[in-house]
């Protein structure tokens, strides 16, 4: 689902996908929580595990158990051995196709949802997981099709509403802009699936944050309260809505210390229970980068918590560009206080920016904090 982010970009279940916002980049690895995609797909949707042997149904649930405990390389393994008894079984297909797309191996995915799909070729469940893939590869236009598909198969199907929504999301955030009528279709394909679950977080979550990206920060976090009512820990829920109590604490270019203070007090609560979500670690440094930077004044304490927050996140994943980007604002910063220029701040947040642009070359915040550096450098 949109996971995020305002990015967070797509999971069915408790997931929230990184669709974030162009300066929230830093979201550009995932919030998902995987664990929320191992649906009984299988079972609910093929149907095809209960007739394999014994064996081949123990090694399914071996696996299957491991992939809710998102251990997604121990999982294929236990497929692989079921497929070796039975290599036609849909279900099997189709859950090792979830596995190496959480691994973000979607080609890979793509291969075996398409096998399920040659056998059965109204599998709703291959046909919305091969969409999710494509979602992946940035294919939307083609995900649409196959949700579209599976929607004309099963019309209550939450799985290919959401994931169509999640979609349209994407979709509709084109170069830092917002396809209005793109946003408002994919809510009333969340609408549409919460009025046959209510309860289903994954969805709860997609609609705050497509309310989120329409600026509707206070009807987001209502949605992001009604997922946290069902599930306190899920770190989706609470990423966002730290997010967009972040949102609400910039305003006409002034900080609500507070709502800043709040907003950490949720990606603080994230971390307790995921330690390594480069997302929690992201916002919180862009939330202390902000207190950093009050009212005109630099705050040398928080602008340097904020580099160690950026820190961690690059840490895991060397590419965040928002991470990348947002400490070097921080060095920019800090190179530039009390009218004394520290040249080797500014060099070092100048080669942030140059790894960054080096991803994105489209940034065009980016590429003015680099020449405000060039320019304090002389």
């Amino acid at each position: 689902m949109v996971t995020m982010l305002f990015i967070a970009l797509g999971f069915v279940g408790d997931a929230v996908s990184s669709l974030s916002p162009s300066d929230q980049e830093i979201n550009s690895t995932s919030t998902n929580e995987p664990s929320a995609r191992a649906t009984l797909i299988s079972r609910n949707e093929t149907g095809n595990v209960n007739d394999t042997s014994n064996e081949a149904r123990k090694l399914y649930d071996e696996g299957h158990a491991l992939l809710k405990l998102k251990k997604f390389n121990e999982a294929i393994g236990y497929f692989d051995k079921a497929l070796a008894i039975k290599p036609n079984d849909t279900g099997v297909l189709i859950d090792k196709g979830v596995a190496l797309g959480q691994l973000k191996k979607f080609n890979e995915a793509i291969g075996y949802f398409d096998k399920a799909l040659a056998i059965k070729p109204n599998s709703t469940g291959a046909l919305s997981e091969k969409g999710h893939a494509l979602v992946g590869l940035d294919k939307f236009s083609e995900a649409i099709g196959l949700f579209d598909k599976a929607l004309a198969i099963k019309p209550n199907s939450t799985k290919a509403l959401s994931e169509k929504g999640d979609a349209l999301l994407k979709l509709g955030m084109t170069n830092n802009t917002i396809d209005v009528q793109k946003f408002s279709e994919a809510i009333g394909l969340f609408d549409k699936a919460l009025a046959i679950n209510p309860n289903d977080t994954g969805v709860l979550i997609d609609k705050g944050v497509a309310l989120g990206q329409l600026k509707k920060f206070n009807e987001a976090i209502g949605y992001f309260d009604k997922a946290l009512a069902i599930k306190p820990n899920n770190t989706a829920a609470l990423n966002e809505k730290g997010r967009a109590l972040s949102k609400l604490g910039m305003t006409n270019n002034t900080i609500d210390v507070q709502k800043f203070n709040v907003a950490i007090g949720y990606f603080d609560k994230t971390l307790s229970i995921d330690p390594n979500n480069t997302a929690a670690l992201s916002e919180k440094g862009h939330a202390l980068l902000k207190l950093g930077m009050t009212n005109n004044t630099i705050d040398v304490q928080k602008l340097n918590e904020a580099i160690d927050m950026f820190d961690k996140a690059l840490a895991i994943n060397p590419n965040n560009t928002g991470a990348l980007s947002e400490k070097g604002r921080a060095l920019l910063k800090l190179g530039m206080t009390n009218n004394t220029i520290d040249v080797q701040k500014l060099n070092e947040a100048i080669r942030l920016f140059d790894k960054a642009l080096a991803i994105n070359p489209n940034k065009t915040d980016v590429l003015n904090d680099k020449q405000t550096a060039l320019d304090a450098l002389g």
